[in-house]
């Protein structure tokens, strides 16, 4: 499904006026919030959000070290990777992981989404659709591909 940045701040706007929690939060680049650089701390939010969500089931582990590796040297430098907060506390993030898709003998800048979390205080408030579009938004402005992995809550 192709969508352009209009599609996502419209939708944006409509979780706004049904969501009162979304309008005093701010979203931030990775890099400009306190976990920059910080992957055991990003590792830590992740599992805290993700251990309410899936308990003990079969998952994704976002460990430091996998983080390290995935985001290389650069870490969270791009302005994909967002971090929400309210007041001073992290309340969610989305990861961008940058990488370089060789197609047909050109290389192309591409993102992959991931690493969805929410803090489990405030889950089912629209915090993750929110930063979702958000981060499609930012990757819709700056790059020519966006790969998407969600849950199915997402899809609409």
């Amino acid at each position: 499904m192709i969508k352009i940045p209009a599609d996502f701040e419209r939708q944006k706007e409509e979780l706004l006026k049904r969501k009162p929690l979304l309008q005093d939060l701010r979203i931030v680049p990775m890099r400009e919030s306190a976990l920059s650089g910080k992957t055991a701390e990003v590792a830590a939010f992740i599992e805290l959000c993700w251990a309410e969500t899936y308990g003990s089931h079969d998952r994704f582990n976002y460990e430091a070290d996998y983080l390290d590796w995935a985001f290389g040297q650069e870490g969270f430098d791009d302005d994909v990777s967002l971090v929400a907060l309210k007041g001073g506390d992290v309340i969610g993030l989305i990861l961008s992981a940058p990488r370089t898709l060789h197609y047909v003998n050109r290389d192309f800048r591409i993102t992959v989404l991931t690493a969805l979390s929410i803090h489990p205080r405030i889950k089912g408030e629209g915090l993750g659709r929110y930063l979702f579009l958000q981060a499609q938004g930012c990757a819709a402005r700056s790059l020519p591909f966006c790969i998407q992995w969600y849950h199915s809550s997402l899809a609409n």
